[in-house]
């Protein structure tokens, strides 16, 4: 599907040459760069990281009236509430949920991942100390641990520092004793129409447990 369109780094070189009518940014594309598009006068439309499905919904809607794509839009936000719907949690047991990743990296409150956490009818463990992205010590995890373990891809054997958190054998041995599963960083990193994937994956995984939490006091909505 996209073996005609050119390959770029985002960079003012790899763009220019192709003269958009339109270039796409996100909030985090680096600063210099976008200002030369402005300067240039080339229309320039900066998207800001959905850390909900609503802002999901938004920034469909942005790119497609910017594009004259409002009818399809609709058609995909349709499909995209249809199968939110159809992954909602049911009612029962709530389980603690850490999502865990290279370098002790977790994501707490107003993240996407908190959504898709607590849209599935998990309890997100690092809620209640990570607002956004940030670190959950090793020695959190282990003394007060969750009832489920969520790995972002990319978790399997490595020579790093940021490797240790993952490897380590206090890490292991939690792992052997609760359910874990893995969810590929391309359907959660950012906020995208297949990001309802991860949704899904995790709502069978929790159909999948058939259990009450381990851990009752941290398992409150």
């Amino acid at each position: 599907a996209v073996a005609d369109i050119p390959r770029n780094r985002g960079s003012a070189e790899d763009i220019l040459p192709l003269g958009p009518d339109l270039i796409v940014a996100g909030e985090y594309t680096q600063p210099s760069t976008k200002a030369l598009f402005r300067k240039l006068g080339i229309p320039l439309l900066e998207i800001s990281v959905a850390t909900n499905f609503d802002g999901v919904r938004k920034n469909i809607r942005r790119i497609a009236a910017a594009v004259g794509a409002e009818a399809k839009a609709d058609r995909m936000i349709e499909t995209l509430n249809s199968r939110l719907a159809a992954a909602a949690g049911s009612a029962g047991p709530t389980p603690s949920l850490l999502f865990y990743r290279l370098g002790g990296y977790s994501q707490g409150r107003h993240t996407l991942m908190d959504s898709i956490i607590r849209h599935d009818g998990f309890v997100n463990h690092a809620a209640h100390v990570l607002r956004g992205v940030g670190r959950f010590s090793l020695e959190t995890v282990v003394v007060t641990p969750p009832d489920v373990i969520v790995l972002g891809s990319g978790h399997g054997p490595r020579s790093s520092r940021a490797a240790e958190y993952l490897s380590h054998p206090a890490f292991q041995r939690l792992r052997s004793k609760i359910p874990s599963i893995t969810l590929p960083d391309r359907l959660w990193i950012c906020g995208l129409p297949s990001s309802v994937d991860a949704v899904e994956r995790l709502a069978e995984f929790r159909r999948s447990l058939g259990r009450a939490p381990r851990n009752p006091r941290t398992a409150t909505p």
